[in-house]
C-alpha cells in the first residue's frame, strides 16, 4: 500500500520503531571500541585485564576483588540486565517474541543447575551460576534448585513449572546413558518449540526478522548436535530425537537426511543446498589439515562466524525497523562472549597473539 509514492506500511513500521531504535543505538553507545578492545589484550595478567574493563561502562558491574568466576557471572549479569531492558521496550508483537527467546536464558540457568547436581557440585555453587532472568520461575524455585542433591530433586523442584513435563520425561533417558545430555536437550526442545508457537500467531516484518534471528540460531545448534554425535557413533534415530524443530533452512526432512550420514564429510554433502554449505565447504577445506581434537570446533567456530554475519545485516536491512534493535543484541551477546574469553585466556597466560588467534571473527 502507498500514498504519493510512499509506502504506508514502511512509514508505520518507522514510527513505531522510533523510541526503541533509539534506545537501541543509545545503548549501543557503551558498546567497547575497538581500541579499548585492544587496551584489554595488551594489559597483563588478568589483574591487568580488569583495571582496565573496570574504567568502562562494565566497571560498576564488577566487584572490588573477583575471580574469574565471579567475573563471568558479572559480564552474564550485565547482558542479562541490557537484554531485559530490550524487551521492556520493545513494541506489540515484537515484545511477545523476543520475551519468548529469553527464557532460553532461564533454561540455561537450569543447564547450569543441572550439570552442577550431576558432577556433584556443592549446591551453593550450583546458586552462583545462575544469571538473573526470571520469566517463569522465582528466586524462590532457584534457591530449591539448588539445595537439590540429585537430579531428580531438581525435576522435583520444577513440579509447577513449564519444564517440569520434558525434563520429567527425559529422565528415562538419562538414567539409562549416565549422561546429562538428554536433559539439555529437552529444555532447548521446550523452549524453541515454545517459540515456534508464538511465531504461528504473528506477521509482520519485524516478526520475520525476529524469525530469521531465532530459525538460524536453530539451525546452527542442529548442525553442531550432527556433527557431534555422528563423530561418537550415535545411531541416526537417537540423533533425529536430540534436533530442535523451528529451524530456518533446515526442516524436518533435512534433519534426518543429515542424521543418517556416516561421518561429518557425508552430512556437509547433505547440505549442499542450505544457507550454510559454502561455510561448511570453506572450514573443511582445511579440517584434513587440523589436529583431530581440534576439527569440530573449527566447523563449529565457522558456523558461529556465519552467525554472526547474518545478524550484523539485520541493521542494513531493516535500518528503520527492527534492525537497530537486533544489531545491538547481536553485538551485546558477541562482546560479552568476546570479554569473557578474553578473560579466561588472560587468566591462563595466554599471549595477545594467542588469545587473538582463538577469539578469530567472534
Amino acid at each position: 500500500m502507498s500514498y504519493l509514492g510512499v509506502d504506508i506500511r514502511q512509514l508505520i513500521e518507522s514510527y513505531r520503531y522510533a523510541y526503541p531504535s533509539a534506545r537501541a543505538k543509545a545503548l549501543k553507545s557503551f558498546l567497547l571500541t575497538g581500541a579499548q578492545i585492544d587496551n584489554l589484550l595488551d594489559a597483563r595478567g588478568l589483574e591487568g585485564a580488569v583495571q582496565i574493563l573496570r574504567e568502562t561502562p562494565y566497571g560498576p558491574s564488577l566487584s572490588a576483588k573477583a575471580d574469574i568466576f565471579e567475573l563471568e557471572l558479572a559480564l552474564n549479569r550485565d547482558l542479562a540486565k541490557n537484554l531485559i531492558k530490550v524487551s521492556d521496550f520493545l513494541p506489540g508483537s515484537a515484545k511477545t517474541i523476543f520475551k519468548a527467546y529469553l527464557e532460553k536464558y532461564e533454561a540455561e540457568n537450569i543447564k547450569s543447575i543441572l550439570i552442577g547436581v550431576h558432577s556433584k557440585l556443592p549446591g551453593e555453587k550450583g546458586l552462583r551460576m545462575v544469571v538473573p532472568f526470571y520469566i517463569n520461575l522465582q528466586k524462590s524455585h532457584y534457591e530449591s534448585l539448588a539445595s537439590s542433591k540429585t537430579v531428580e530433586g531438581v525435576i522435583s523442584a520444577l513440579t509447577d513449572t513449564i519444564y517440569h513435563p520434558a525434563l520429567s520425561q527425559a529422565y528415562k533417558e538419562y538414567e539409562r546413558l549416565k549422561s546429562i545430555f538428554p536433559m539439555i536437550a529437552a529444555l532447548d526442545f521446550l523452549v524453541y518449540n515454545r517459540m515456534s508457537d508464538v511465531f504461528s500467531r504473528y506477521s509482520g516484518s519485524d516478526v520475520e526478522a525476529l524469525k530469521r534471528m531465532i530459525g538460524v540460531e536453530v539451525d546452527i545448534k542442529n548442525i553442531k548436535t550432527v556433527f557431534r554425535l555422528i563423530s561418537s557413533h550415535t545411531k541416526p534415530k537417537d540423533i533425529t530425537s536430540y534436533l530442535i524443530p523451528g529451524g530456518y533452512r533446515i526442516g524436518i526432512q533435512l534433519q534426518e537426511e543429515i542424521s543418517k550420514a556416516h561421518n561429518v564429510e557425508e552430512a556437509i554433502a547433505r547440505l549442499e543446498k542450505t544457507y550454510y554449505h559454502d561455510t561448511l565447504v570453506q572450514a573443511h577445506r582445511e579440517f584434513e589439515m587440523t589436529l583431530e581434537d581440534k576439527r569440530l570446533h573449527m566447523l563449529e567456530k565457522s558456523l558461529d562466524d556465519f552467525r554472526a554475519g547474518v545478524e550484523r545485516g539485520f541493521e542494513r536491512e531493516f535500518p528503520l525497523a527492527i534492525g537497530p534493535i537486533l544489531g545491538y543484541v547481536a553485538a551485546k551477546v558477541r562482546e560479552v562472549r568476546k570479554l569473557i574469553l578474553i578473560l579466561k585466556l588472560k587468566d591462563e597466560g595466554f599471549t595477545k597473539g594467542e588469545i587473538v588467534e582463538v577469539l578469530g571473527a567472534l
